[in-house]
C-alpha cells in the first residue's frame, strides 16, 4: 500500500452477476453493510448514502464507472455532523476527515475458477491520513461481510 492508496482482494464463491449486484444495489448493501445507496449509476450521476439513519447527499460524491458485471467506482463521500455523531465519532476526527480529499473507491470484478476476485482500490487521499487510516480498518471488516452474505445466502 502506498502512502494514498489502499488495496484489498478478497475471493468470494458466488456469480459474478450477484456479486456485482451486492456491490450497489440497497438490498444487498443494507444486509451486510447497513448502507444503502440512491442513484441511476450514470457516470457523473450523484450517489445519496444511507447509514446508521443518516441519509448523505453530497455532490461530489459521484459515479465514475458503471460497466456491469466488472468495473464500479465512485468518489467517496463527505463526513457529516450527522453521521460522526450517529457513528460516535468526534468532532474533531470529522474535522480531519473532512478536510481531506476525496478519495475514489474503485471495484473489479474477476472470474478466478469457481470463485470471483474482487480487487478494491481506494485512491486519492492525498497527504492526509485520516481516511486512509480509517478505511484500512473498516475495509477488510465489509469484505468479509460481503464474502459471508453471499457464500451462506447461496449454501
Amino acid at each position: 500500500m502506498s502512502q494514498s492508496e489502499l488495496v484489498y482482494r478478497i475471493y468470494i464463491r458466488s456469480t459474478q452477476e450477484r456479486l456485482w449486484e451486492a456491490l450497489y444495489k440497497p438490498e444487498h448493501t443494507s444486509r451486510y453493510w447497513g448502507v444503502e445507496f440512491a442513484s441511476d449509476w450514470a457516470e457523473g450521476s450523484p450517489i445519496t448514502w444511507s447509514y446508521v439513519g443518516v441519509t448523505i447527499e453530497d455532490p461530489e460524491s459521484v459515479v465514475i464507472a458503471f460497466e456491469p458485471p466488472h468495473h464500479l467506482s465512485y468518489k467517496w463521500h463527505m463526513t457529516t455532523p450527522e453521521l460522526a455523531r450517529a457513528v460516535g465519532m468526534s468532532e474533531e476526527m470529522r474535522r480531519r476527515l473532512d478536510s481531506e480529499l476525496r478519495s475514489t473507491a474503485d471495484f473489479r470484478l474477476e472470474p478466478s475458477k469457481d470463485m470471483i476476485k474482487l480487487t478494491l482500490r481506494q485512491s486519492g487521499f492525498g497527504s492526509g491520513r485520516a481516511k486512509l487510516e480509517s478505511l484500512t480498518e473498516s475495509w477488510p471488516r465489509i469484505m468479509s461481510q460481503l464474502k459471508t452474505y453471499l457464500e451462506c445466502e447461496s449454501a
